[in-house]
């Protein structure tokens, strides 16, 4: 049996989301602290929900774009002589690749607003900085998002990624739902950045593994005001995080 499914819960031991206990709780890991597989399964399912109906209605958008771009160059395009430019099929095929590149850095940006996007908004998600807890900017959101905006980027672009397309992107999309399990993705530990339900904001795990900014100690373990490593004074957060993982879950250092 992994270290991820623990299927018998200890005596007392409840989730820091659901207070959910009992024997027969099934423990899995999110962001590193042991939650029960229904509230990580509710987060993964609303992260994928989020993402789902934010790239529909973006590819959406993009199409009707693209096409409104296309028809208003080839009015102007007839007009003009075309033929020290190679031809319109050259020009017209530039547009679109302008519009289809210039459309998804727009979408990695997409959670730059305080770390809400849409979707999230409604759903109650944010993202944050790891360290700070802060809503993220639209610096980080790129980088969170560059990866699977580079993907539909690629995708989408050109005739043999057109007929690829809904292929590729169907694997991209389970690799990245795959990751959500956990509370992480490769985006996320680029950026430093983490998505948070708004409603369990103030609790384990959604405040993060209690790490000494000075020397990296993990402070779960200690009961002082201070860094039992260094003497750096351990913030008002780090100390409700402390407080939560020892009564409530138990430190497993």
């Amino acid at each position: 049996m992994s270290n991820d499914r623990i299927v018998m819960a200890e005596k007392g031991k409840c989730c820091p989301l659901c207070k959910r206990s009992g024997a027969r709780v099934e423990w899995k890991k999110l962001y590193g602290f042991d939650v029960c597989k229904i509230c990580r399964w509710n987060t993964a399912w609303a992260r994928c929900v989020a993402f789902s109906v934010e790239w529909i209605a973006f590819v959406a958008i993009l199409m009707m774009v693209q096409q409104k771009s296309i028809v208003l160059s080839e009015s102007y395009l007839e007009s003009i002589d075309m033929g020290a430019f190679g031809g319109e099929v050259v020009v017209l095929l530039a547009i679109s690749a302008v519009v289809l590149i210039v459309g998804h850095i727009l979408f990695a940006l997409k959670d730059g607003f305080e770390g809400y996007s849409p979707m999230k908004k409604v759903l109650g998600l944010r993202v944050v900085d790891v360290k700070t807890g802060q809503g993220i900017g639209l610096m980080q959101s790129f980088k969170r998002n560059f990866g699977v905006a580079f993907i539909g980027a690629i995708c989408l672009l050109g005739v043999v990624c057109l007929m690829l397309g809904p292929v590729l992107l169907l694997i991209a999309w389970g690799m990245v739902a795959g990751q959500l399990r956990g509370g992480f993705r490769l985006g996320d530990k680029w950026a430093g950045t983490k998505v948070v339900s708004m409603k369990h904001v103030d609790r384990v795990p959604y405040l993060g593994v209690p790490i000494c900014d000075v020397c990296g100690y993990d402070l779960r373990a200690t009961s002082r005001d201070e860094c039992p490593e260094c003497g750096e004074a351990i913030s008002e957060q780090k100390q409700k995080v402390i407080e939560q993982v020892s009564g409530e879950m138990g430190a497993e250092i």
